[in-house]
């Protein structure tokens, strides 16, 4: 994964300072420095806290073979590219503790928003910025509230200016808002009409086998 040019230009135009130059990239300025220290771990929080529609991925989950001490039956490897878990099939509940996934749903198949990271290294862009990464393309909300979000981390960090920081945090959670609220009228439901997900994944409703 790469910086976005444009969002980063927009960003710096956001805090009133100029964009940055192809020697601001090519040197590795203070300015390019600063926003690359901030840009993934800002992609990776915004995509943590809203269930980004375009980002939405399945997957069955693995179990992990050894002791469980929890009060759930089952343990599970939480996908490693998964940067919000929405749901189990059945809606099965369940708790994540660091890396995995408990839950008393045997065969569970996950709904969750996909980051990108790429769990082979040996298929690293080792010339991206991000090498580790190859995130899908999201919908236009989650750009504009990244591009907010950075720019009020920059104001402060770069510009001093803690009013401006909060003009600006204060727009991105309006956005915030505005994307889990378009994100759940977009999502199908059975009651429409629509199969349940975890269908297309081969896995039984309201039986703990595989087709």
């Amino acid at each position: 994964m790469n910086i976005d040019h444009a969002l980063a230009n927009r960003v710096f135009a956001g805090i009133g300072d100029d964009p940055l130059t192809p020697a601001d990239y090519a040197g590795e300025s203070l300015r390019f420095r600063v926003l690359k220290d901030f840009y993934l771990q800002t992609f990776l929080e915004a995509l943590s806290e809203v269930p980004w529609t375009r980002g939405k991925k399945r997957a069955v989950l693995s179990k992990i073979d050894a002791e469980n001490l929890s009060p759930y039956r089952f343990m599970y490897e939480l996908p490693i590219d998964c940067a919000r878990p929405l749901e189990i099939q059945e809606n099965a509940y369940f708790v994540v503790e660091g890396n995995s996934i408990l839950t008393d749903r045997d065969d569970a198949a996950l709904l969750y928003v996909a980051n990108g990271k790429i769990s082979d290294p040996a298929l690293y862009r080792d010339q991206d910025d991000y090498p580790e990464h190859d995130p899908p393309e999201y919908e236009p909300k989650f750009y504009e509230y990244i591009e907010r979000l950075l720019a009020a981390k920059l104001a402060v960090k770069l510009q001093k200016t803690p009013k401006l920081y909060e003009a600006l945090f204060s727009s991105a959670m309006l956005i915030k808002r505005e994307a889990i609220a378009a994100s759940r009228s977009a999502s199908a439901a059975k009651k429409n009409g629509n199969d349940w997900w975890f269908d297309r994944l081969g896995i039984r409703y309201g039986r703990d086998a595989l087709y």
